[in-house]
């Protein structure tokens, strides 16, 4: 009885149908703007900076173009490497970006492949500062190295050849991978300061008009005589 009493649309559908319907309806229509858009707003690829991490696109050119001798001493000023001569773990680091960009420079490495070793590199050194293991830094950086692994969110190594990867990761293999323990060593152990002086006295001749005497290698012949 209730279900005759029921009111009907005129297409001889429930309310409840008509309500179902046009819930799946707006449903659709939302999806569809949803998708509309996304389409109109395509997602803007991440540039990837990675070669600039550490040094600039300019820094790097420069560096490339210098001479041993300068590229040390660029590196310092622009990294903030100070002592080197006094400071073991300053003249480390120093010498680990040198050789780096001296590499980078017999292999003819482009601006943004030297900027990727240099920024790898540097990736390196802060897993040695954090005392990682050989297995997990090797690891990490093959990943790297082979675009399996993003740096940076959206970041990747992709823009080193083939060829350049296989010569970064033997790079790294015979430096700081093979002498892993020594560098642990040297960068992490504190280093004893040991503080060397030796007292020096100089003696001047007084000034002119006091009552000190002059040295005797400065008195005259005369000036002996009359003594005597």
């Amino acid at each position: 009885m209730g279900d005759k009493n029921r009111p009907r649309s005129k297409t001889g559908r429930s309310p409840s149908s008509n309500n179902l319907k046009g819930d799946r309806q707006r449903s659709v229509s939302k999806a569809e703007s949803v998708a509309t858009d996304s389409e109109a707003d395509p997602i803007i690829p991440v540039e990837n900076t990675l070669s600039w991490e550490l040094l600039n696109k300019e820094q790097i050119i420069e560096l490339l173009a210098c001479s041993p001798a300068d590229i040390l001493s660029k590196l310092c000023s622009t990294l903030s490497i100070l002592n080197t001569h006094v400071n073991l773990k300053n003249s480390i680091r120093a010498d680990l970006y040198l050789l780096a960009v001296h590499f980078a420079q017999q292999h003819s490495f482009s601006e943004e492949a030297a900027g990727g070793l240099v920024t790898l590199l540097h990736h390196v050194i802060s897993r040695v500062l954090e005392d990682k293991p050989l297995s997990d830094i090797v690891f990490e950086s093959s990943q790297l190295l082979t675009a399996n692994k993003d740096f940076k969110e959206g970041q990747k190594f992709n823009f080193l050849s083939a060829e350049e990867a296989i010569l970064i990761s033997g790079y790294l293999q015979c430096t700081v991978f093979q002498h892993l323990s020594l560098y642990k060593c040297a960068l992490l152990r504190e280093q004893e300061e040991t503080i060397i002086s030796m007292e020096k006295i100089i003696y001047t001749c007084p000034p002119l008009g006091s009552f000190d005497p002059p040295p005797l290698a400065e008195l005259s012949q005369t000036t002996i005589l009359k003594f005597i």
